[in-house]
C-alpha cells in the first residue's frame, strides 16, 4: 500500500506533486488533510481541488493543536497524505476498523456522549447518561440539550453551542439535571460533525467534575479554618485584624488583641503522642470558647498558641473580665480516658491605638508580652509595655553574630533526599541551610530564617544557597553520581524583587549546570501578595529553564481558582497533614483532595514530613508521586548524602 505525503503550499506546487506521483484521476485512494489552527482557512478550497482531481477518492481532515501524535506541530502547516490501494475491500477496511472502534469508545466510556442536531435537540446518547443521570433513553432522545442544563448556566451552554455550528471546539462547565432533580457539575466539550466541509451536528462529551468540586470545596476551606478545631486560622486572624484596626480606626473605638500559650503543651505531645494531644487540644478550645461573649473571637494562630480579638472596648475592665474567666476555666483537670490534665495559659496583650495603630504592630507587641509572659512562669499575664523591648537584647547580639555569618562562612547546606513512590529511588533533594554558629553549634533554620528575614539578610543568603546548590550539582556530576534536581526555598523578599529571575539565571549561567536540575520553591502565601505577578514570575522562570514548586500546600491558599493559572511542576504537601494521616482522618481526607485536584491539573505531588510506614502506604494508595522525611532519610551534609546515594544505589 504506497503512501504519499506532501506540505501544501500552493495549489501549484499540489498539482505537481499529483503529476510526480502519477495520482491524478487514479481510483481507490484515502486523502487525509493534517491542519494546523492557522491553517484550517486553507482547507474549503483544498477540498473543492481534491475533488476535482482525485473525484473517486475518500477525504478526511484532522485539525491539530501544538502536538500530533507526539509531535510539535507548526499551527501554519498543512500536509496532505494520500493512501493508494489495490482493491475496495482494502480501501474501506480501514473504515470499518475506526467504525467498530469509536462504537466501543461510545459504549463503554465512562463520560456522558450525545450527538445533537443542528437545532440542538439529542439523536444518540451512550449509556454513561442513564448510569449517571439515571434517563433512559426515550427520556432524552428528541429533547433538546438545554432542557437538562441548569437555569444559570443555559445562556453559557446556548453560546458554546452555536461556536460548534461555527465549526469551533470548545469545552466549558455547567450544571446537568439528573433524574431525581439533583444538579450534577460536568466539563463540556462540544466537538463539530463536519461532513464534506458543512457542520451537520454537534458531538459532546462531559466527564463529571463532582469529585473535583468537593476536593475544591475542602481546599479552599483550608485557607481560613483550622482542620482539628474548626476555628479561624492565622490567616483569618490577621485579615479579621486588619479590618477591625481600620474600622476602629475610622470610628475611634478600642481593641485588644490577646496571644494566648497553653503551658508545657509540648508536654503532653511527648509524653501521650499527638493523638492524645489533638483530644485536649479541642478540649482547651471548648473551655476559652466557653468565655468568650459577643463579639470577641477565637483562633488557631499555630500549633498549641492561639489568638483573641476584643473590638469596641469601653474600658480595660472587659479584658481582666475575660482574662480571670478564662483562668477560672482550667482550675479543675481536663479529663480524658480517666486521666487527669493539669493544664495553665500565659496571655500576652497589645490594645489599639495605645501599643500600635496597625494590624501587624499590634501582633508583634501581643507577642512580645506573650514572650514576657512565658518568662514569668505560668499562668502568667502580661500587658505590653514599651520597656519590654529590653528582653530582646540577646536577640540583638544573636542579629549580630547573623550580619557576620555569609562573610566568615558559617553556612552549610544539608540534603534530604525525595523517594520515588513507585520506584523508592531518589528522584532529587532540597537543598536546607545550617548555621554553625560559633557559641551556639548547627542551628536550624527555624532560628533565624525569621530574623534574617526581619534584618534584610534573607535575599543574600538566599542567593548564598542557589549558587553553593548549583557547585554541589557540578561536583556531584564530576564525581560520577547520575544527575538529578535539587530544590532551593525562595523567600518572599527574594520572590518579589524585580530582578529575581535574572539573578537566578546569572547564578546558574555562571556555574555551568542545566537549568532543569534547579527547582525553585515558593510558598502558597508568597504568590498571595501578589498573584498576578506571581503568575508571570513563574512563567519567566519556566522559560529560562527552572522548574517550580508550590510548598506547603494546603495550608491556606485563598485564591485556589489562580492555581490553575500557575505554570507550577509540583505541589508539596505540607507536613502538618502528614502528621496524623490515618486512612479516617480528616488529615487523609484532605491529602487525598490535594492530590486529586494535582492529578486533574496534571501536576506531581511531594508529601514533606513522612515518618511512618503507615504515612508511606496511604500516600501510595492515594496516588502520591514522591516523598521526602525521616522514614527514609534525616537532612545529610553533602558527604553523608553521598554515601546515602551510594547505599541506595547498592542496598546490601
Amino acid at each position: 500500500m504506497p503512501i504519499f505525503q506532501h506540505h501544501y503550499i500552493d495549489d501549484l506546487t499540489f498539482k505537481r506533486f499529483l503529476e510526480t506521483h502519477q495520482l491524478e484521476g487514479t481510483e481507490l485512494l484515502i486523502v487525509q488533510l493534517i491542519a494546523g489552527e492557522k491553517a484550517k482557512a486553507n482547507l474549503t478550497d483544498l477540498k473543492k481541488l481534491i475533488k476535482t482531481t482525485l473525484p473517486g477518492a475518500l477525504l478526511s481532515e484532522v485539525i491539530v493543536d501544538q502536538g500530533f501524535l507526539g509531535q510539535k506541530w507548526n499551527p501554519k502547516d498543512l500536509w496532505i497524505v494520500i493512501s493508494q490501494y489495490e482493491n475496495e475491500n482494502e480501501r474501506i477496511a480501514p473504515f470499518k476498523y475506526v467504525n467498530a472502534s469509536y462504537q466501543a469508545l461510545f459504549r463503554e466510556s465512562p463520560n456522558l456522549i450525545y450527538i445533537m442536531d443542528k437545532g440542538g435537540r439529542i439523536s444518540t446518547c451512550n449509556p454513561a447518561v442513564s448510569s449517571q443521570l439515571g434517563y433512559s433513553e426515550s427520556d432524552v432522545i428528541g429533547k433538546p440539550g438545554i432542557h437538562f442544563v441548569k437555569n444559570t448556566d443555559r445562556m453559557s451552554a446556548r453560546r458554546h453551542f452555536l461556536w460548534a455550528l461555527n465549526g469551533e471546539t470548545r469545552t466549558f462547565f455547567i450544571e446537568i439535571r439528573d433524574c431525581n432533580g439533583r444538579y450534577i457539575p460536568y466539563q463540556i466539550t462540544n466537538i463539530p460533525i463536519v461532513v464534506d466541509g458543512e457542520v451537520i451536528g454537534i458531538q459532546s462529551i462531559g466527564v463529571n467534575q463532582a469529585a473535583q468540586k468537593e476536593a475544591k470545596t475542602t481546599i479552599e476551606r483550608l485557607a481560613y479554618y483550622d482542620p482539628l478545631t474548626g476555628l479561624g486560622n492565622r490567616h483569618l486572624f490577621e485579615k479579621s485584624l486588619k479590618n477591625l484596626t481600620e474600622h476602629a480606626q475610622k470610628h475611634g473605638e478600642r481593641l485588644a488583641v490577646i496571644f494566648l500559650d497553653i503551658d508545657r503543651f509540648k508536654n503532653i505531645n511527648d509524653t501521650e503522642g499527638h493523638y492524645v494531644g489533638d483530644h485536649i487540644l479541642k478540649r482547651v478550645v471548648q473551655r476559652i470558647q466557653g468565655q468568650l461573649y459577643g463579639k470577641q473571637m477565637l483562633y488557631r494562630f499555630e500549633g498549641d498558641k492561639f489568638s483573641i480579638l476584643i473590638p469596641q472596648i469601653k474600658s480595660k475592665r472587659t479584658i481582666n473580665a475575660l482574662i480571670d474567666r478564662i483562668r477560672e476555666a482550667f482550675r479543675e483537670p481536663i479529663i480524658y480516658k480517666e486521666k487527669e490534665y493539669f493544664l495553665s495559659v500565659s496571655m500576652g496583650v497589645s490594645l489599639f491605638p495605645n501599643n500600635g495603630t496597625n494590624d501587624e504592630t499590634l501582633m508583634k507587641n501581643a507577642d512580645i508580652a506573650l514572650y514576657v509572659a512565658k518568662l514569668g512562669g505560668d499562668n502568667s499575664v502580661v500587658y505590653y509595655q514599651q520597656e519590654m523591648n529590653a528582653s530582646f537584647y540577646n536577640r540583638i547580639e544573636f542579629e549580630a553574630y547573623l550580619r557576620k555569618a555569609l562573610g566568615k562562612n558559617e553556612f552549610e547546606l544539608y540534603y534530604q533526599p525525595q523517594i520515588c513512590l513507585k520506584t523508592e529511588s531518589i528522584i532529587g533533594c532540597e537543598a536546607l541551610i545550617r548555621w554553625n554558629h560559633p557559641k551556639m553549634g548547627i542551628v536550624s533554620p527555624a532560628q533565624f530564617i525569621p530574623l534574617a528575614e526581619e534584618i534584610g539578610l534573607i535575599e543574600d543568603i538566599g542567593f548564598w544557597v542557589l549558587r553553593k546548590a548549583c557547585q554541589q550539582i557540578k561536583a556531584w556530576q564530576r564525581k560520577g553520581f547520575s544527575p538529578f534536581p535539587v530544590s532551593v526555598n525562595v523567600s518572599v523578599r527574594q520572590f518579589l524583587k524585580k530582578n529575581f529571575v535574572n539573578q537566578v539565571k546569572k547564578i546558574i549561567d555562571s556555574e555551568g549546570i542545566d537549568p532543569k536540575y534547579i527547582h525553585l520553591e515558593i510558598t502558597e502565601s508568597t504568590t498571595l501578595r501578589d498573584i498576578q505577578y506571581s503568575i508571570e514570575l513563574v512563567h519567566e522562570l519556566k522559560q529560562i529553564g527552572v522548574c517550580v514548586s508550590l510548598d506547603d500546600f494546603g495550608t491556606g491558599y485563598s485564591a485556589l481558582n489562580y492555581l490553575k493559572d500557575f505554570s507550577i511542576d509540583i505541589l508539596k504537601i505540607d507536613r502538618s497533614f502528614i502528621n496524623n494521616l490515618s486512612p479516617d482522618s480528616q488529615d487523609g481526607a484532605i491529602v487525598k483532595a490535594i492530590i486529586m485536584m494535582s492529578q486533574g491539573l496534571s501536576l506531581r505531588t511531594v508529601a514533606e514530613g513522612v515518618e511512618t510506614k503507615q504515612q508511606l502506604n496511604l500516600l501510595k494508595e492515594y496516588g502520591c508521586h514522591a516523598v521526602q522525611g525521616y522514614y527514609y532519610s534525616k537532612p545529610l551534609p553533602s558527604r553523608e548524602f553521598e554515601n546515602y546515594i551510594k547505599k541506595m544505589a547498592n542496598p546490601a
